[in-house]
């Protein structure tokens, strides 16, 4: 599932810890979570989520984990179809 949070991330244009910070997101992890995971501040988590959000055109985390399940299921259709064929 790494691999796939990192294509996203990565087609979403993400700097390296907003990667880091997406990925636990993702997981669903909370904000304070983060912040003691990776050793930084609320406010340092507070700016990425906010990048990352921008990034992905969302307003919230339920959206942010809405648009990843939507991506990890057109990803794994388009997977199927190219083994089908």
């Amino acid at each position: 599932m790494a691999l796939c949070y990192a294509v996203i991330a990565k087609s979403h244009s993400l700097s390296a810890r907003e990667t880091d910070v997406f990925m636990l997101l993702a997981q669903g992890r909370s904000r304070p979570y983060i912040c003691e995971a990776l050793y930084l501040s609320d406010g340092t988590v507070k700016t990425h989520i906010s990048h990352i959000y921008r990034k992905f055109d969302v307003h919230g985390r339920q959206e942010l984990l809405d648009a990843v399940q939507n991506e990890l299921a057109r990803d794994e259709k388009a997977e199927f179809t190219d083994i089908k064929n």
